[in-house]
């Protein structure tokens, strides 16, 4: 079976567990912007991973159309995975039948553009505002220049397991 994975990443969690997965799949990991179309278009699988951004997988919009085999998604994000919600996840990126994983990542802010790091300093004084916070919120109110890595190279196991059965 030919399998790709191809992925997006700003602070490389992304990138660390889409290696992560080629490595236990036997294939190679790509980033979305380096990969020809028509590899995509001529893959069996795309495993396909990007980082969540206002509960979008960044890029996937954009490679879903160009995959003709079957596409898996991972999205990696800040949020832990208790606290994420998976069925607003798959309704944002309107994913109805694909597998979808999510992946605690972490936060680099250091590795963020000034833009972004504006971004995310403003999200985090509005939510530090809010009168009754979630616990994403609290998060991202305690976040502002702070780094934290909860990358676990073992969460990938069923993502692996579910594309080994296809």
């Amino acid at each position: 079976m030919n399998t790709l994975v191809v992925y997006t990443s700003k602070t490389g969690f992304t990138k660390q567990y889409a290696e992560e997965i080629a490595a236990r799949l036997g294939c190679e990991a790509m980033p979305a912007g380096s990969v020809p179309v028509e590899r995509l278009a001529k893959a069996d699988v795309v495993v396909y991973g990007g980082w969540v951004f206002a509960g979008k997988v960044n890029g996937l919009a954009k490679a879903r159309p160009l995959v003709r085999g079957k596409l898996i998604v991972f999205a990696v994000g800040a949020t832990r995975a208790p606290e994420m919600d998976l069925d607003a996840l798959r309704t944002a990126n309107a994913l109805e039948k694909e597998p979808l994983f999510y992946l605690e990542g972490g936060f680099r802010f250091d590795r963020l553009g000034m833009l972004m790091r504006f971004m995310i300093k403003t999200l985090g004084r509005m939510a530090a505002k809010k009168e009754n916070p979630t616990e994403q919120d609290r998060m991202m109110a305690g976040m502002n220049g702070a780094n934290f890595d909860y990358y676990d190279a073992q969460a990938v196991a069923p993502l692996v397991a579910a594309a080994q059965a296809l």
